[in-house]
């Protein structure tokens, strides 16, 4: 899944250089820069009262969006031709949601874990956290899940979890977290067992 994450990257920036010369180039610079202050626009388009108002944070974000579009279907050859399509329909979920992460500032720590449970199952996973790195944790499912659960256990006892009744769930852990954490993936409903899951984390 790394080397689709590359590729995904590789993507978004030759979709960023197949922008036409009129594009307001300071826009194409606020994609680095969550928040823009300001853009200029050259273009055909008459004088200069008669342009159209420089873009704002929405045009910024649908332009953003169109480039990550661009590059998951760039991408989506590296997925698997074995792959059955349930696997492949978590893979795929699960490729745009790292996608998303990756304008957020989060990179994949580790590959995407796929695995299988059937409802009321559950299966854990540890990772190393270090101090001053945020975390993210993804689980989804594949169509015939309709409810995947996520809880990261810290040394000491504590929880973090998403037990919403939906087929993904989201952990945050802020910087300042250490040591060896659990994540656990359950299955609370699965019309068609086994269901698939995906698993990710990242950090920035």
């Amino acid at each position: 899944m790394t080397a689709v994450v590359g590729r995904l990257e590789s993507a978004i920036s030759d979709a960023a250089a197949q922008v036409p010369d009129w594009f307001p180039h300071d826009l194409m610079a606020a994609l680095e820069d969550p928040a823009p202050t300001d853009f200029s626009l050259v273009s055909p388009m008459g004088p200069p009262n008669q342009r159209p108002a420089p873009p704002g944070p929405l045009e910024v974000a649908m332009f953003r969006t169109a480039l990550l579009t661009a590059a998951t279907v760039a991408a989506l050859p590296t997925l698997s031709l074995a792959a059955d399509r349930w696997e492949s329909q978590v893979r795929l979920q699960m490729l745009a949601a790292v996608a998303v992460s990756l304008t957020q500032g989060y990179t994949l720590r580790d590959d995407v874990q796929v695995g299988s449970l059937r409802q009321g199952q559950s299966t854990s996973f540890t990772f190393t956290a270090s101090e001053g790195q945020q975390y993210m944790v993804v689980a989804n499912c594949d169509a015939d899940c309709r409810d995947v659960d996520l809880v990261v256990s810290e040394p000491d006892g504590r929880e973090f979890a998403d037990r919403d009744a939906t087929d993904l769930a989201l952990v945050k852990l802020g910087s300042g977290h250490t040591g060896t954490h659990r994540i656990t993936v359950s299955m609370p409903h699965c019309q068609a067992n086994p269901c698939r899951f995906g698993l990710a984390l990242l950090t920035k």
